[in-house]
């Protein structure tokens, strides 16, 4: 695949008990030039699906929402099987081959595709040689940084009864020095 490293994952739920699993197959893709321009450690040999810079689910391809495969007494392992050969066909091999042409990539540029490690929009635009739409985007990240957000956590507890935390609004000063360190390695004024 030359620059591009494809990674396909199953993984298990976390839920899983000895009556019931439930798995989902994982999609990733690498670029090893943004990974090396946008990692502190070396691209390992076998890449596994959590460190690609780009991470999608075969039933967010199916079904455009995260459904996870069933194993009971009573699955039909025929229909499994099936439903599994066919979703490889129709939907990660199709993937797999239109994001191998880097072009396409453009796809992930967008507020809605922003399943990442990290936001390496940028680095794609600036790859592709749109480097005014990754100035743009930059300086419209940080400025997006230097509003304070807060976070919302919901625990459901065993009874059925809820709890939701709201944080203090906060300035993620991480993402803010990020944005600032690419600038400055770039020459772009925020």
């Amino acid at each position: 695949m030359g620059d591009i490293i494809q990674c396909l994952n199953l993984q298990q739920s976390k839920w899983n008990s000895a009556e019931s699993k439930e798995f989902t197959l994982n999609l990733g893709l690498i670029h090893k030039k943004i990974f090396k321009e946008t990692s502190t450690r070396d691209l390992p040999k076998f890449p596994k699906e959590y460190q690609s810079q780009v991470r999608k689910r075969v039933s967010s391809l199916k079904f455009n929402k995260d459904i996870w495969y069933e194993l009971t007494t009573q699955t039909n392992y025929i229909n499994l099987s099936n439903e599994l050969n066919n979703d490889l066909i129709d939907y990660t091999i199709p993937f797999f081959i239109k994001y191998e042409n880097f072009d396409n990539w453009l796809d992930f540029t967008s507020v809605e595709n922003t399943t990442f490690i990290g936001d390496i929009r940028f680095f794609i635009l600036k790859e592709l040689g749109k480097l005014d739409e990754a100035k743009k985007l930059l300086k419209e990240l940080y400025e997006d940084a230097l509003l304070p957000i807060t976070n919302k956590s919901t625990t459901i507890y065993s009874d059925g009864t809820s709890v939701t935390k709201e944080s203090e609004a906060y300035i993620n000063w991480h993402r803010v020095n990020c944005y600032k360190e690419i600038a400055e390695k770039y020459s772009i004024n925020l």
